[in-house]
């Protein structure tokens, strides 16, 4: 993620948002809030239920990720504390999971089929996925 944004940057972009693929449910309307929210702020993340998180985005090249833990139940505490320990202002906007267990799997087909999200890729990828109970 640093060398992609190192090289965005040096490119000439102003902001750079990423999102994680494993959150496909996060659309437009998040990741302009969080382009948003690097209006006022240096960085900014959605966090995941489980400790990670699934959007960063950056107003200037601030090295958050190197020799970081990726995947762990930590690395969005360790992230929000290295921007704080380097003065990069944050904005953390509301939690969402992302796809990493069966549950997760069965909570996007939930939002998919409430009509929440609009993912007729995905639904068709996994059309029989039961409720939580199911074993």
């Amino acid at each position: 993620m640093w060398h992609a944004c190192v090289e965005l940057f040096a490119a000439g972009a102003a902001r750079v948002v990423m999102l994680g693929a494993d959150a496909p449910h996060l659309g437009a309307a998040r990741v302009g809030e969080a382009f948003e929210a690097l209006s006022a702020a240096d960085a900014v993340f959605i966090p995941t239920h489980d400790g990670g998180y699934c959007l960063v985005g950056l107003a200037a090249p601030h090295d958050l990720f190197s020799g970081m833990a990726m995947g762990t139940a930590t690395v969005f505490a360790e992230a929000l504390a290295r921007a704080h320990g380097l003065g990069v202002r944050t904005a953390v906007q509301p939690a969402t999971f992302d796809v990493d267990e069966l549950d997760d799997v069965r909570a996007l087909a939930s939002l998919i089929d409430s009509g929440a999200v609009e993912l007729p890729h995905t639904r068709a990828a996994a059309p029989t996925v039961g409720p939580a109970d199911a074993t």
